[in-house]
């Protein structure tokens, strides 16, 4: 019987999508190159120093990590949170304007008592009926399924926080594994989520 030849996935950018799409690859025997134009992996989930000072771009948008929840699992499966510590703040978020303060609280029970609403978002923030992340968050919005393909482009497939609605970094490695789950759905293959440890 022949054995079957690896596949290469090809990932541009290594940002958080691109870095789960290629771990996901590789757990479900596929090889994987992961190109970027910087010199750091990451993408917008970076950090930087200046003048003494470190500034974090995005990784305070590392929500629903805690034991038990999806997003932990998930972040297990990539072996991303491996002998990590997780501290989970009571605030995710505040928003300061004047004498003005706005909580983003992580309990969900306590953000709605906040009034959190897209119109408390518009009038914090000034964002675009509540837009968040580049979604604006209605039931039908937080429902859609956007296209992963490019119609005439044969092999080529999108991933990042930009196709799924929610975004931050959760949601780009969700989108990662969710591209290569579609590869392995293509090519008969079973999906495997977990990765090894050696």
């Amino acid at each position: 019987m022949r054995r079957r030849e690896a596949l290469t996935v090809v990932i541009i950018g290594a940002g958080v999508a691109g870095l789960s799409a290629g771990c996901f690859a590789q757990m479900n025997g596929y090889r994987s190159s992961i190109y970027e134009m910087h010199n750091l992996p990451g993408g917008v989930c970076t950090s930087w120093t200046r003048r003494g000072f470190t500034f974090d771009g995005a990784i305070h948008w590392l929500t629903g990590t805690r034991p038990g929840t999806a997003i932990n699992r998930l972040l297990q499966e990539v072996g991303a949170l491996r002998d990590k510590r997780l501290i989970t703040h009571e605030v995710l978020r505040q928003i300061v304007i004047g004498e003005r303060r706005f909580n983003v609280y992580t309990d969900a029970s306590r953000l709605e008592a906040e009034v959190a609403t897209p119109v408390t978002w518009v009038r914090y923030t000034g964002v675009w009926r509540g837009a968040y992340e580049g979604w604006l968050p209605t039931k039908e919005a937080m429902g859609a399924k956007m296209q992963k393909t490019i119609p005439g482009l044969s092999n080529f497939y999108l991933c990042g926080q930009w196709v799924e609605p929610g975004g931050g970094v959760p949601v780009s490695v969700i989108s990662g594994r969710n591209v290569i789950k579609l590869i392995c759905r293509q090519e008969r293959r079973r999906f495997i989520n977990h990765c090894t440890t050696t």
